[in-house]
């Protein structure tokens, strides 16, 4: 009879555990907005999925990046768009909840840090019937997700591979212009090999320091090797190093070998200050393109 008593709690939190587990929350595609730098706010956006049996209730969320976090909705009054703190979400059995600009989102408020491209937000929900999720979300700029200028970066990408390069340039233009880094890096290669425009080192050089300190890591690379052969300009050994290692943090498979070789060319001193150089564009560079080695850039 012992045996019986013992068993029975331990059974029954077997069977709630069991409905736990069918209430499956996943997450795709979370991101956190850039805040202006003044801002106090940042909004964070996803898709939550619910593969279980029954709905699931969100019962609060918490980040490390913000004193509070919540569920905000935003709705159109007549010519207004006003912002409201939502009083909860459900995430329906075998469903799916999507937190996207102009609608629902979470609203982390009292940032404690700056956040840039390249930093990852953990952000914590809690459900009232579920294991909490934990999601590690990228801090990403728009303006260098899509708007006109990516827009633009496509039609050109189009055009290029229809071999049109002569009409893809006039759209990479633009777009660079408006702060694309992938169309500033296709202007640098186009100028470099004279396609679509005349033969112009240095122009190739300008456009793709442009794409670098945007943290393109393709761009840092070949704007490495401008520097050390001297491509469009003076040789630079010391800033040839300092474009070689941002490229390799960032993950370009051919920047370590590059860095190896220069760090045999420069003296301590140099390469103490490429190492400097290299800091302080860090700090300031997004570093969301970060490449993962099974990753083919090239």
């Amino acid at each position: 009879m012992k045996r019986i008593t013992f068993c029975l709690p331990v059974c029954t939190a077997i069977l709630l555990l069991s409905g736990l587990a069918r209430a499956e929350v996943s997450v795709e595609h979370a991101w956190v907005r850039m805040p202006p730098p003044v801002a106090d706010t940042a909004a964070a956006y996803m898709t939550l999925r619910n593969g279980g049996d029954r709905d699931v209730v969100i019962a609060g969320i918490s980040s490390d990046a913000s004193e509070t976090a919540g569920i905000h909705s935003m709705r159109k009054q007549g010519a207004m768009i006003r912002m409201s703190a939502a009083n909860g979400m459900t995430i329906p059995a075998h469903g799916s909840v999507k937190l996207e600009p102009g609608s629902m989102h979470l609203m982390l408020t009292g940032l404690k840090r700056v956040l840039k491209p390249g930093h990852e937000v953990i952000l914590v929900l809690r459900f009232v019937n579920a294991p909490m999720l934990r999601i590690v979300a990228p801090v990403r700029d728009p303006r260098l997700m899509g708007g006109p200028a990516g827009q633009l970066y496509k039609q050109a990408m189009n055009l290029l591979k229809k071999k049109d390069a002569t009409k893809a340039v006039l759209l990479f233009r633009q777009a660079g212009e408006k702060g694309n880094r992938r169309a500033q890096y296709q202007m640098g290669l186009l100028y470099a090999r004279g396609d679509g425009v005349p033969k112009d080192m240095a122009k190739a050089r300008e456009w793709l320091r442009k794409a670098a300190i945007q943290g393109h890591p393709k761009a840092q690379f070949y704007l490495g090797q401008m520097y050390a052969f001297g491509a469009g300009g003076k040789k630079d050994y010391v800033k040839a190093t300092t474009w070689f290692w941002l490229a390799k943090t960032l993950g370009d498979r051919f920047a370590g070998d590059s860095l190896e070789v220069m760090t045999g060319k420069v003296s301590s001193r140099e390469l103490s200050e490429a190492k400097k150089r290299a800091n302080t564009l860090w700090r300031k560079m997004p570093h969301d393109m970060k490449i993962k080695r099974s990753a083919a850039m090239h």
